[in-house]
């Protein structure tokens, strides 16, 4: 009776759908009756032998000799890559008066004509609000002049969707002269939530065999992070913050404390630690979002930061501590329009760059066509709140030297230090008092102060 002496399968992975394989065998004796390849239609004989053939899926293989078995060999075929679908967008207008736009937020004359273009990849059609819905994945379509906001969302053949892409259209008076948007950063290195979960709960407790998952959010300017002694990967998260994690096992020399540091500039600009309760046994317990145990977390005010901070309210069985200010980590636009006047025009309103952080200071230009050297040039910088109402916020003077006018100042978010120091009501490490939002900014150019506008002065807006 043959036994099984050898059995090998080569090679034990392939690409995206498959190729070729070889199957080898030998037998200890000549006597057989079955010999067979379980798991394939492949016909074999012979008490050594190879085979070569083609498989388009992962297939276990085992050699077949009456009643023995030989080990399992099974080869894993690469799963098919899912393309995700993407889109992009622009608006086209039409005159061009070449001033450089936000891709996300276009300034407009009120009498330009406007068409919005879009290209979708790995998409069978693109949802776009304001234009309707299954649209082909590259087109066009004509937009009112007014001003509005329209989101594109593209939609894969298996009904998988985009992330949303929105562009706002602001408009204003014709013969104003209106700069491009500019964005700025929070410039912030902050720690804004550190928490331990399992799954998707936040917990304070784990016992010992527990898989954790420690995960830091923290603000946009951070350079690195380290998350118990190792480094982590940053990664963008919505809100423009950054997001790490590590996955860790408890067991018995753990000692529950788990810190974390984040960096800017080589210096640590802010850490934290969070605290689990370790119990023997397996099986971890998932906190709740309560006062009584919600997951804790500290950290420390960045050093470069001006964040309020607030302890949060409850009985926790340790400290969680929330950064609150409005200069948290969101970002900022800003756009500036210029002027004309009876003796010499004020045009290409625009910011010295496309980005800024919080508390730093901002170049604003003019072109002054026609104006004598020497005169006066007002900068009014407005900003909106979260309805989109604009109120003034500070004016700069200028004066034309050769043909251009500048002006420097500090744009810092106007609901700057406001934090709270609230209870953190979620969980997630972070107290009610840390705001992360969009500050949006506009300057005026003009001949006249803002405070008594002259009657050969017009208005430019923008957001």
């Amino acid at each position: 009776m043959a036994t099984i002496s050898n059995f090998a399968v080569t090679p034990l992975e392939l690409p995206e759908g498959g190729g070729e394989i070889t199957v080898t065998w030998s037998l200890a004796g000549d006597a057989y009756g079955d010999l067979h390849l379980d798991g394939s239609s492949q016909t074999i004989s012979g008490t050594s032998g190879s085979i070569t053939f083609s498989i388009t899926d992962t297939t276990t293989l085992a050699l077949i000799c009456d009643d023995a078995r030989s080990e399992s060999a099974t080869v894993t075929v690469a799963a098919a890559q899912v393309l995700l679908p993407s889109v992009t967008a622009l608006i086209q207008i039409t005159p061009d008066d070449g001033t450089a736009q936000n891709p996300s937020s276009y300034q407009v004359s009120s009498d330009a004509t406007l068409v919005l273009s879009w290209n979708a990849l790995n998409a069978d059609h693109v949802d776009v609000s304001g234009v309707g819905d299954g649209r082909p994945p590259v087109g066009s379509a004509p937009i009112p002049t007014s001003e509005a906001t329209y989101t594109l969302v593209a939609v894969s053949p298996d009904g998988i969707k985009s992330v949303p892409i929105s562009i706002d259209v602001l408009t204003h008076d014709p013969g104003t002269v209106v700069s491009g948007h500019v964005d700025l950063g929070s410039g912030m290195s902050t720690l804004l939530s550190f928490v331990a979960k399992s799954g998707d709960d936040v917990v304070t407790h784990a016992k010992i065999g527990d898989k954790i998952t420690l995960v830091a959010i923290v603000s946009d300017a951070s350079e690195t992070l380290r998350i118990a002694g190792q480094d982590a990967a940053l990664a963008e998260i919505d809100g423009g913050h950054l997001q790490a994690s590590l996955d860790v096992v408890i067991n018995a020399a753990t000692t529950g404390d788990f810190d974390c540091e984040v960096t800017k500039d080589g210096a640590i600009a802010d850490k934290g630690r969070v605290h689990l309760d370790i119990e023997a046994g397996p099986g971890a317990s998932a906190g709740s979002d309560s006062g009584e145990d919600a997951a804790n977390a500290t950290g420390d005010a960045s050093s470069d930061g001006g964040n309020a901070t607030g302890d949060s309210a409850g009985d926790r069985s340790g400290d969680a501590t929330g950064a609150g200010s409005g200069d948290g980590a969101g970002d900022a636009t800003g756009a500036g329009s210029g002027e004309g006047s009876g003796d010499g025009v004020l045009q290409n309103a625009a910011w010295g760059a496309d980005v800024y952080s919080h508390g730093q200071a901002i170049q604003l230009s003019v072109d002054a066509v026609g104006v004598a050297d020497g005169r006066t040039v007002y900068f009014a910088i407005e900003t909106a709140d979260a309805a989109g109402n604009w109120t003034s916020l500070q004016e700069v003077q200028g004066t034309v030297s050769g043909g251009k006018a500048s002006a420097t100042a500090t744009l810092n978010d106007p609901d700057e230090g406001s934090g709270s120091g609230a209870p953190d009501s979620d969980g997630d490490g972070s107290g009610a008092g840390e705001s992360a939002h969009t500050c949006s900014f506009r300057f005026h150019a003009s001949f006249s102060s803002s405070a008594a506008p002259s009657s050969d002065s017009g208005s430019g807006s923008g957001s």
